[in-house]
């Protein structure tokens, strides 16, 4: 029996069928709809929509791992690396095994200019501006004179919130998410 038979019994009705499945496609690198993929298997470049591409868990070294199977037959949910689990439809597709060059964020770039190989231009810190250029510019001496964080053209950075997170965000944005991210004194507990 070859693995392309199994799937037309299963679709004929057939769900003994399903573990013989399971163990001949539920390898690293098989593309599978969730639907066949068994609970606590770690998967990556998850697909929102059946017929869409892959829109989560692609950067290196990433992963998130299918927690549950509904009885409805219509969602999945699948927990992310950042410990938000979200509702997936079962038809979607997803890769199985986590994604290869796990150590990428551990590469030593060497010299400035390897960074202007990759593209990327020196960036000058705003204290280091004169006033007209930069909200923190200015002034006498190393001082942003107890300024917020903000950008060039005076938008608050570093820790403004751009969008409301969680179900209730803008237009109900997040309804599939199931529990978010952990935030807060919840993470620092999580972690020690």
């Amino acid at each position: 029996m070859r693995p392309g038979d199994v799937v037309q019994s299963y679709r004929m009705g057939m769900p003994e069928t399903t573990g013989i499945l399971r163990t001949r496609t539920v390898r690293p690198g098989n593309v599978l709809p969730i639907r066949f993929i068994p609970t606590g298997t770690v998967i990556h470049c998850v697909a929102l929509s059946p017929t869409g591409k892959a829109l989560l868990v692609r950067s290196a070294g990433s992963f998130a791992q299918v927690v549950h199977h509904d009885e409805s037959g219509r969602y999945s949910h699948v927990r992310l690396q950042s410990g938000e689990i979200r509702q997936v439809l079962q038809d979607c597709c997803a890769t199985i095994g986590r994604v290869s060059n796990l150590n990428w964020k551990g590469r030593k770039i060497g010299k400035a200019g390897r960074n202007r190989w990759l593209g990327w231009r020196p960036r000058v810190r705003g204290v280091a501006m004169n006033a007209k250029d930069h909200p923190h510019g200015g002034g006498r001496g190393k001082s942003k004179s107890n300024k917020h964080p903000v950008s060039v053209w005076g938008w608050a950075t570093k820790g403004k919130r751009t969008r409301k997170p969680g179900p209730k965000g803008p237009k109900n944005s997040n309804k599939m998410v199931i529990r978010e991210r952990p935030r807060g004194k919840e993470k620092r507990a999580g972690g020690s």
